[in-house]
């Protein structure tokens, strides 16, 4: 049976007007926990059971009281079924007044992944009144950690923390510095940094002779961890990170748009009229260039915000000219992988997603899209390139009743083909298919949208 004498305590990781998120150190040897609350109120003063078969450190109370306390305490029970003694906190917990929730607290912060090792992120959305700046907290996500604060920034909204090497992530939380006491954030989702070669404890680490320090500068970027920057005047910090390719457009930013919801930005190009913006999400077994799907193919502007953004793996932006003097040069650099904060609401949302996935499989790509010919009656149709095929099948339908899927060219080894001679008024729809590759066997993509062409 494990050490009963070890002090420990419930902290609280977020309060909100209708809810209470608390944690607490794992008790060595302990298969599940406990969990009790009461409130302050001398009229029910008895603990009431919430739970006696927790498996993990953490847990959340819905349908609570605004502006009331409330104590929690934890019991640790063992394989053998014995119960150990209730693990509580010496003050009450405080719930947001429901204005404080809703009107005052900033949305949960979000948090990208640069290339560099043990390094995170954190962007927050801006405040519209005046603010004297920003207190940013953060916690290890592990069952009793505790919240710290590590910066009181200026009016700046992001922020880049290094050296984090706790194996568990962190979490992060933000609240703008007024002369009233504002509420913090919900916290982030939790998020790990990537780990650098001296915490890979997978390979043994010998002795070596003292190296001078272009030796350990040369050792260290034929590990891959030699970080770059793109040095633009006008580039926000963000922009600065990750890897890049130097003839390309610097990668995508991002800001918070709301629940499931990113503002995706980029750098304006000489000469450009229109961009191309793409987006992946980081799917384990991907490449790098594999799983990119066009989401806009002609943006005017520079910025763009993008909703129902729900994966738990996060995502991946990059965009391109499609004119001006820089749009041969192909796409932007990746930006940085952004995970959004999960809430109920986006499990639910994920759980409709992967309905809907089950039933995309069957098709073998995604939908084609459009781009101006520059000449009537003619449209470009285009389509994402595929793992290991070298030739599609393309088809077309007039939006017309009766009408059938013809095939207009069986044998295509571009991505793009300039379609002549529309002159429906119905508009068009495209399909396209591999003739060879890992996904030939299955149907026809989704059809395109409906394209009109003058």
């Amino acid at each position: 049976m494990a050490n009963y004498s070890m002090i420990q305590e419930v902290i609280l990781v977020d309060a909100r007007s209708d809810s209470m998120t608390i944690s607490w150190t794992k008790v060595e040897e302990a298969v599940c926990y406990i969990l009790e609350f009461r409130t302050v109120n001398p009229l029910e003063p008895d603990w009431q059971r919430l739970a006696e078969d927790i498996q993990g450190t953490s847990s959340r109370k819905r349908n609570l009281m605004p502006e009331s306390q409330y104590f929690f305490r934890i019991s640790p029970v063992y394989e053998d079924d014995t119960v150990g003694p209730w693990i509580t906190h010496p003050e009450s917990f405080e719930t947001l007044t429901q204005e404080q929730d809703e009107d005052y607290a900033m949305a949960a912060p979000i948090v990208t992944i640069p290339a560099e090792p043990n390094a995170l992120i954190i962007t927050w959305e801006e405040v519209d009144e005046d603010v004297h700046g920003f207190e940013m907290q953060m916690r290890e996500n592990k069952g009793g950690a505790k919240w710290f604060g590590f910066q009181v920034s200026s009016v700046s909204s992001e922020v880049k923390k290094k050296n984090l090497t706790s194996p568990w992530g962190y979490q992060f939380r933000v609240r703008p510095v007024t002369d009233f006491d504002e509420p913090f954030s919900p916290p982030s989702n939790p998020v790990q940094p990537r780990r650098g070669e001296k915490y890979n404890r997978n390979r043994a680490q010998p002795a070596a002779a003292p190296r001078s320090a272009r030796q350990a500068s040369q050792q260290y970027e034929e590990q891959g961890y030699a970080e770059e920057e793109y040095y633009d005047p006008d580039a926000t910090p963000q922009r600065q990170y990750g890897d890049f390719k130097e003839y390309c457009m610097p990668a995508p930013w991002f800001k918070t748009a709301g629940e499931g919801a990113v503002l995706i930005c980029w750098q304006r190009q000489q000469g450009a009229t229109g961009y191309e913006l793409q987006m992946k999400e980081i799917v384990p077994g991907y490449s790098q260039e594999e799983g990119w799907e066009t989401i806009a193919a002609r943006l005017s502007g520079t910025e763009v915000k993008k909703k129902n953004l729900w994966s738990a793996n996060g995502y991946q932006f990059r965009v391109r000219p499609v004119d001006g003097p820089m749009s041969g040069r192909g796409f932007s650099n990746h930006s940085n992988p952004v995970v959004l904060p999960q809430t109920s609401k986006m499990r639910q949302a994920r759980t409709t997603a992967g309905a809907k996935l089950s039933h995309d499989v069957i098709h073998a790509m995604p939908a084609p899209w459009f781009k101006g010919a520059n000449e009537k009656n003619a449209i470009m149709v285009v389509w994402q390139p595929q793992a290991r095929v070298t030739a599609y099948t393309l088809q077309m339908k007039e939006c017309a009743q009766g009408e059938q899927w013809q095939t207009i060219a069986e044998r295509l080894t571009n991505t793009e083909v300039k379609k002549k001679n529309l002159y429906s008024q119905n508009g068009y729809q495209f399909r396209v298919k591999p003739l060879d590759g890992p996904n030939k066997h299955k149907e026809f993509s989704k059809p395109s949208s409906i394209a009109f062409a003058h």
